[in-house]
């Protein structure tokens, strides 16, 4: 397949089998698996809930699924209701105690469906579910991509910058009709001079390694272009660091207050 091919029209889609009234609507119920938290984030501790978004034909969807069901080792699993189409996308945000979304996992369906009307989400998958959703989301036929494809060059082409894509210009090149594979490539990285309290700092990218910075003066680190949260292992602070164009950096680091601290 040439690489300069774009993402071309799914010609047919088969969804899973459903069963009772489900066969004769445009609906059909699924079942989410929610995602375990990767090790590095430890224990559940920092996440409050999950939000789960998902789009049914134009109308973006909102579920909120709260403390008592996250525990990350039991295998939590939530039915929605999805239209049965290709690439229904759906996310689920981890959402921290203080409120923050943090990267979120994701599942693409047909696609990725498993028996039973049961898909896992995971946080590998959470960018290509990113882009299909805002896609559907705004109008922009998210069903006429070739997700199986979509999900491979993300991979292939991004890897670990998976969420550092150039949204901005991915988006706008479906609007106009004239997306490439090609378009699939990282924003500019700078090298940053950082001045924050020593320690191991966890990234809302669940999936990027804690990056431990020591307690001798300012710390030089290589960061995308964007907007970056951290969050301290001890819990006792979250900064959020805007690196700009040029590598123009700013920082804000908030201190956690102990009624907070209090609940984790």
């Amino acid at each position: 397949m040439p690489r300069l091919r774009r993402l071309t029209v799914l010609t047919l889609a088969l969804l899973a089998p459903v069963s009772g009234c489900d066969q004769w609507g445009n609906e059909y119920e699924l079942r989410l698996e929610l995602p375990r938290l990767p090790v590095a984030w430890g224990t559940a501790s920092e996440v409050a809930a999950y939000e789960l978004r998902w789009v049914v034909y134009g109308r973006a969807q909102h579920l909120r699924v709260e403390p008592e069901e996250t525990n990350p080792a039991e295998g939590v699993v939530v039915s929605v209701r999805i239209p049965k189409r290709p690439n229904v996308a759906v996310l689920a945000y981890p959402v921290t105690c203080d409120g923050i979304l943090l990267k979120p996992a994701g599942a693409i369906v047909p696609l990725q469906l498993r028996t039973g009307n049961r898909v896992r989400l995971r946080f590998e998958r959470g960018p290509p579910a990113y882009l299909l959703y805002r896609l559907d989301r705004d109008g922009r036929g998210g069903a006429a991509v070739n997700a199986a494809r979509l999900v491979e060059e993300f991979e292939e082409r991004l890897g670990e910058l998976r969420w550092w894509a150039d949204w901005v210009a991915v988006l706008d090149a479906f609007e106009r009709g004239v997306f490439r594979v090609t378009m699939l490539r990282a924003v500019a990285q700078h090298q940053v001079q950082l001045a924050l309290p020593p320690g191991t700092y966890r990234s809302a990218d669940l999936l990027a390694p804690p990056r431990y910075l020591p307690a001798a003066g300012p710390r030089e680190q290589l960061l995308p272009e964007g907007v970056h949260r951290w969050f301290s292992d001890d819990g006792e602070r979250f900064v959020t660091i805007q690196v700009g164009p040029g590598g123009t950096v700013s920082t804000v680091s908030v201190v956690r207050s102990r009624a907070r601290l209090s609940r984790l």
